[in-house]
């Protein structure tokens, strides 16, 4: 299965999670490559997992606009979710 358009940003958690860790990624690389010091890499980091929790907590809060038409609960979570208790 070829995963294209806002299918694959589902399936590997989202544009914020794919920005968080690669801004990770880069600020590791600079750390390594002593462009940048473990001071800046240390809050940088701090920002960056900061504005992505900050997010999700906002989302959560108000609601996501573009939240999908579907469950994004696997089907035995559903079970557990509305505490149905299967067949």
């Amino acid at each position: 299965m070829i995963l294209t358009g806002r299918g694959f940003l589902y399936h590997t958690g989202g544009r914020r999670f794919l920005l968080t860790v690669g801004c990770g990624i880069i600020c590791t690389w600079l750390v390594h490559h002593k462009d940048i010091s473990d001071t800046v890499f240390q809050y940088t980091i701090l920002g960056t997992v900061g504005a992505f929790i900050a997010g999700n907590t906002v989302e959560a809060i108000r609601g996501s606009k573009n939240a999908p038409a579907f469950s994004t609960l696997p089907p035995s979570m559903e079970v557990v979710k509305n505490n149905v208790t299967p067949d």
